[in-house]
């Protein structure tokens, strides 16, 4: 399987919608670094690759009508453990 984390840096103020955003469009996992002088706060986000464009534009439309001072850093993952779990495929009706 392959995933991606993506590390937002943005506002503080935004923390929030930055994680609704990513449990809306099917996060694996967010978690946050430490508040910055300048008051951004760094998010990573994992996500699958299916989910990633989706979830970026997203991210993009939200922060661009809010923020100015973001930015969005897309990262390979390697690997992850505990591994990410495979999402349930749906029984073939042939």
């Amino acid at each position: 399987m392959t995933v991606r984390l993506l590390e937002i840096s943005a506002p503080q103020t935004a923390s929030k919608l930055i994680e609704e955003l990513a449990q809306n469009h099917h996060a694996i996992d967010v978690w946050y670094g430490a508040v910055n002088s300048d008051k951004r706060r760094s998010t990573r986000i994992l996500v699958r690759i299916e989910h990633q464009q989706d979830l970026m534009d997203a991210i993009q439309r939200k922060l661009n009508t809010k923020y100015k001072n973001w930015r969005l850093v897309i990262l390979p993952v390697e690997t992850t453990l505990p591994m990410v779990k495979e999402p349930a495929k749906e029984p073939d009706n042939d």
